[in-house]
């Protein structure tokens, strides 16, 4: 996926320029609004001191986590997993009641959603694995914890796979603006979000994306085939009946399921 050249690849939820790194906690302003860790570190008490922080990335794990304390202006958080122990466990944000922005990056031992279904000013969710692990996929447990959460707009899911229901609860999230899922999900998959969420935005609710790479024979720009379990890169002019065969048995897919809802 990482070759994948289009819109959705911009990260609207990144803001690099404006975070404070954290060294030493004596060197930061109680008045910083963002904050990143610069290593691991053993406790998140010291953010009581910080009354006006807003965005904050961390880096850690289950020990760390159940450390933070509570931050009522905290509205972006950015959480990467440490190894060896990991983190295995969302409960603690459960308590983050302000929190609207949530980057979960690459915490593979995660495989429980429910305490994101409390956050209810959530509007930008991202799940990735980092680069060099996409082909190993996440394995989650359910996407329904998300399904209430009706002040989300963007939800970008990279690198996951789910053990129940597969997408079915994305089906019912009518209000999302824009989606983003990794193809490793079958055509009916797709095909059933694209009948069930006409007015968002992806390239997952589509039959093909373009990758930014020309066939080596006629320069057309190749496309990548949604729904494949192996995501599968064609060239629409070459390959022109492969391309074709796919987009019809994708309309004919979503033309099955016209008010897919959920499970």
């Amino acid at each position: 996926m990482s070759s994948i050249v289009s819109p959705d690849d911009i990260n609207p939820l990144e803001d690099h320029d404006r975070f404070m790194i954290v060294r030493n906690w004596s060197d930061v302003s109680p008045m910083a609004t963002h904050l990143a860790m610069a290593k691991p570190i053993q406790s998140l008490a010291p953010l009581r001191d910080f009354p006006h922080l807003r965005h904050l990335r961390i880096l850690g794990g289950d020990a760390l986590l159940s450390t933070l304390v509570p931050l009522p202006e905290l509205c972006s958080l950015r959480l990467t997993a440490v190894p060896p122990k990991g983190l295995t466990s969302l409960e603690p944000l459960s308590n983050v009641a302000n929190l609207e922005r949530l980057i979960l990056h690459h915490v593979p031992q995660v495989r429980s959603l429910r305490p994101l279904a409390a956050l209810e000013k959530l509007k930008d969710l991202l799940i990735e694995v980092s680069p060099g692990s996409i082909s190993t996929l996440q394995e989650l447990d359910s996407l329904q914890p998300l399904a209430g959460l009706r002040a989300m707009e963007r939800l970008e899911l990279r690198g996951i796979r789910v053990a129940e229901l597969g997408l079915r609860p994305l089906e019912q999230m009518t209000w999302l603006r824009h989606l983003v899922v990794n193809n490793h999900f079958e055509i009916e998959d797709f095909a059933r979000l694209a009948a069930a969420l006409p007015t968002t935005q992806g390239f997952c609710l589509h039959p093909f994306v373009a990758v930014g790479i020309p066939c080596d024979q006629c320069q057309q720009e190749k496309v990548m085939l949604i729904g494949q379990t192996r995501p599968t890169i064609a060239c629409p002019q070459c390959q022109a009946k492969h391309v074709e065969r796919h987009v019809a048995r994708f309309q004919q897919c979503k033309a099955a399921y016209p008010n897919a809802v959920g499970p």
